[in-house]
């Protein structure tokens, strides 16, 4: 898996306001896409401890910081058997603004 104008990787969740950034940018210009963390930029799995408290805090950050607000899918999914979270999302209400 590579990195495109509709996918952006994360390593970590230390990045979330960057990726929420690329999320809003995503959705101007294409309209859906998909955010992993978990995943260094050349698409190596790094993996995540991933708890019910991580997925609840990840939903209210892009609830509290992405305007007009979105519903994005949200999973965990093992890559090269390492937990990552992919978001997808999708939007037609644009302009959108992050932060």
């Amino acid at each position: 898996m590579n990195e495109s104008e509709h996918i952006e990787f994360k390593k970590s969740l230390s990045e979330q306001k960057e990726g929420l950034i690329s999320l809003a940018a995503i959705l101007n210009k294409h309209g859906q896409g998909e955010l992993w963390f978990g995943v260094r930029n050349d698409g190596t799995p790094e993996g995540l401890q991933i708890s019910e408290k991580t997925l609840r805090d990840l939903s209210q950050a892009i609830a509290t910081h992405i305007e007009p607000r979105i519903y994005p899918q949200i999973v965990q999914e093992a890559l090269a058997g390492k937990p990552c979270l992919k978001v997808e999302f999708w939007g037609g209400d644009r302009p959108y603004f992050a932060f």
